[in-house]
């Protein structure tokens, strides 16, 4: 495998080549195989042989085997991989109820497991969203019966959000000019699961050349700001925030 790893990376639902080639050597290959989970893929006379596919989480440590084969070798030549795809995580929702509370928890399973948890949504019978309320870290949300013994506060369905993805993009962005540097501030959105940076991307109007700014760390404050500096006085710029993640960057 030219990746020359054990491991193959990838993400459900974006398109993953996976190539066999023999780079070099002798005696000459005669046949090319490509083995994926026990179904054959054969090239006779080649030293390549290239599978493109959609991968989904059934494919996540799936088993690759390029084999090479010729008449003057004793032994084939062989090299193994094991596919790591990543997925977002599906939820199984699990509730106890006890005398003076019911607690509800959020079980994900997906690929990695690194899970983030925003808050939950609270909607009616009716389907109609009503308010967000904050859990715990770790996807628990506890909610105390009322001195009437009622739940009334969460008569309809609650939603667990979580996520393995790329993260949200920043929110609520505003910019502040003065004479020769620009203060942009905005609110972080949903990581995904994973530690995120935010980059400034920012042109002169007249402009089709933009630059970007150095990373900013997430500080896991609602609000961030950052300085743009050393700008054209008298200029009109267009500036855009973006955050970006282990798995990808934001829309």
């Amino acid at each position: 495998m030219r990746n020359g790893k054990n491991v193959v990376h990838g993400v459900e639902g974006n398109n993953l080549t996976i190539v066999c080639i023999v780079g070099s050597g002798s005696p000459p290959v005669e046949t090319l195989v490509l083995n994926i989970n026990g179904t054959n893929i054969t090239n006779e006379g080649s030293d390549r042989i290239a599978y493109s596919f959609i991968p989904t989480k059934l494919d996540n440590m799936k088993l690759f085997t390029c084999s090479a084969y010729s008449s003057l070798l004793m032994n084939q030549l062989s090299c193994k991989v094991r596919l790591d795809i990543q997925y977002s995580p599906v939820i199984d929702i699990r509730r106890k109820l006890t005398k003076t509370k019911i607690i509800i928890t959020c079980y994900p399973s997906g690929n990695p497991a690194n899970y983030t948890f925003g808050d939950w949504e609270h909607w009616s019978e009716f389907d109609e969203h009503i308010r967000n309320v904050h859990g715990t870290s770790g996807g628990t949300l506890i909610m105390k019966y009322t001195t009437d013994n009622k739940l009334d506060e969460i008569v309809g369905v609650c939603k667990c959000k979580t996520s393995n993805d790329r993260p949200e993009p920043p929110t609520n962005m505003s910019v502040i000019p003065f004479e020769r540097h620009l203060t942009v501030m905005w609110y972080r959105g949903y990581n995904g699961g994973f530690p995120q940076t935010f980059f400034i991307q920012y042109r002169q109007e007249k402009k089709e050349i933009g630059r970007r700014s150095d990373p900013v760390i997430d500080n896991m404050q609602a609000r961030i700001s950052n300085i743009l500096p050393n700008l054209s006085p008298q200029t009109r710029y267009l500036v855009r925030v973006l955050s970006t993640n282990a798995i990808g960057e934001s829309d």
